[in-house]
């Protein structure tokens, strides 16, 4: 089993065990693979860095989430595809964040930090 960080143009190769639309983008995204000796993919591990929409701070009702969050989504709207995340324990930002679309997910959030 040979493990390393896969090449940018072998990116394509994460397919055999990914689905397409699951695969990050490459500019914000490595993958570690494990190998078979023919070189076939045993295994991947994706490092990504994700956008999350937080923190969220409003001293006026007469701010607009709504335009705040098309504000921060605007310069990114060339990166078809591109995930992003809002973390809230808030009833009423979870109600904010459904009308603009937002899907709930099943997961658990697990937090690591490099020491």
């Amino acid at each position: 089993m040979r493990y390393r960080l896969l090449q940018l143009e072998e990116w394509p190769k994460l397919e055999a065990l990914i689905p397409a639309e699951a695969i990050p983008l490459p500019l914000a995204a490595s993958a570690a693979v494990a190998e078979n000796d023919d070189g076939s993919l045993a295994g991947v591990l994706i490092g990504q860095l994700v956008i999350h929409t937080e923190p969220l701070v409003l001293t006026s009702p007469q701010v607009s989430f709504k335009r705040l969050f098309a504000t921060l989504m605007e310069p990114l709207q060339q990166y078809k595809g591109l995930t992003f995340y809002a973390f809230s324990d808030s009833d009423t930002v979870a109600g904010m964040t459904a009308h603009l679309g937002m899907q709930p997910k099943p997961y658990t959030i697990w937090e690591g930090r490099i020491e």
